[in-house]
């Protein structure tokens, strides 16, 4: 009977003792969770001090954890302290292997739950608030600093990943990932120049500059092809430029393609017998081909339709120039034979005549364009070549006022 009540009463303690330990052990597992449960405000306290490894494992569980995850600071805190992760030069930046994708994904889920008329903000020490579009403002200036340290080394492949990634954070300015490309460009990595510059164009960039360094790349690979559709799509935005129409003559000669051409403009000029820049462009595919007669006669052709274009009047300028300035350059390699002053004698009234000649036009191209600092030199000289000082040291002031 003892035994039997010793074994009861042991069955009891045991009893009791499990009971207590399970209550110890549901107590300690409430504690725990307790313990966990993420609180942004502390993840923004633990970024401020510096302490990114705890910041970053609180604000991950936010993004988690059901009564945070549907925040908006949640995810603008995460941006914050990812990008801190990103700028980092302390051991901290291991804490992630893609951390500028994270801050710009929180960013951008920050602000697609922010409430309307509602922004988010931190106050600084002066007291003032930074806003969200500030800080990633500041972000963007980051790398794009950095970037332009890189290029002044002459680290041009670090610079134009910098640049790319400024780019990546603020796709609004599209003039970072064009120098992405620059700096592509001069380090000689003409594929990811090429793939910087479609960026740029696809985020909006339409700098004329864009398509001409797209296009002396493809013209020095020789691909003719590529470098006319490039051209082509360069003139949808800049249709009068006369250096896109000079690049397109070029490359319709490359692909022999001619006569081609010559069809596409008398055809396109037929169905638009008032637009001087088709006759224009014919004019320089005939200037090209060494064909001045007909480009003279095209560039008339343009003239009677729109008097005043400019790219017309001056190739015709020039073309009447180079006649004349022909005959000057063979005079000036004249010897002091009797034939050379003979030929000096035959040629000086042909010279004379030949400036003359071309003097209107160049006349007309500074009527339209006054400023234009090959135009004053060409009339400075001629003038002077005249005999017209008056005339001559008009345009010396004002070459002098330009420069």
């Amino acid at each position: 009977m003892k035994t039997m009540k010793t074994l009861t009463k042991n069955k009891l303690v045991m009893k009791k003792v499990l009971t207590l330990v399970m209550s110890m052990l549901i107590l300690m597992s409430a504690e725990a969770q307790k313990a966990k449960k993420p609180n942004i405000n502390k993840a923004k306290t633990l970024w401020t001090q510096g302490k990114l490894d705890e910041a970053k494992s609180m604000i991950d569980a936010a993004t988690e954890y059901e009564k945070t995850m549907n925040e908006g600071k949640t995810w603008y805190y995460r941006g914050l302290i990812y990008a801190t992760i990103d700028t980092t030069s302390t051991d901290f930046s291991s804490l992630s292997e893609n951390p500028r994708e994270v801050a710009i994904e929180s960013f951008a889920k920050a602000d697609e739950m922010a409430e309307e008329g509602k922004g988010y903000f931190l106050i600084g020490q002066s007291g003032l608030p930074t806003t969200m579009d500030q800080q990633i403002a500041g972000y963007y200036g980051y790398y794009f600093n950095e970037a332009v340290k890189s290029y002044e080394k002459e680290d041009l492949a670090i610079a134009s990943e910098q640049f790319e990634c400024a780019w990546s954070i603020m796709k609004s300015d599209t003039s970072a990932v064009t120098n992405a490309g620059y700096a592509a460009q001069a380090n000689g990595d003409n594929d990811r120049a090429m793939e910087m510059f479609e960026k740029a164009l696809s985020s909006g960039a339409n700098g004329l500059n864009i398509y001409f360094n797209m296009i002396a790349i493809t013209n020095g690979q020789e691909d003719w092809e590529g470098g006319l559709a490039l051209i082509r799509r360069a003139k949808e935005f800049y249709p009068t430029d006369n250096s896109l129409n000079r690049s397109e003559v070029t490359a319709l000669i490359k692909l022999e393609k001619v006569e081609e051409a010559k069809e596409q403009l008398i055809a396109a000029i037929e169905n638009e017998p008032t637009d001087p820049v088709l006759r224009f462009s014919l004019g320089l595919l005939y200037e090209e081909t060494e064909d001045l007669e007909m480009a003279i006669s095209s560039y008339q052709n343009a003239l009677e339709v729109a008097p005043d274009h400019y790219e017309s009047n001056f190739n015709l300028a020039v073309i009447q120039f180079n006649k004349a300035n022909t005959l000057y350059k063979q005079m000036t390699q004249l010897g002091i034979s009797s034939a050379d002053r003979k030929k000096e004698k035959e040629l000086r009234p042909k010279i004379k005549k030949g400036f003359e000649d071309a003097l209107p036009f160049w006349e007309k191209v500074y009527k339209i364009k006054a400023e234009d600092q090959s135009t004053l030199q060409t009339l400075m000289f001629i003038y002077s070549y005249l005999n017209m000082n008056d005339k001559a040291a008009k345009m010396e002031t004002e070459l002098d006022a330009l420069d």
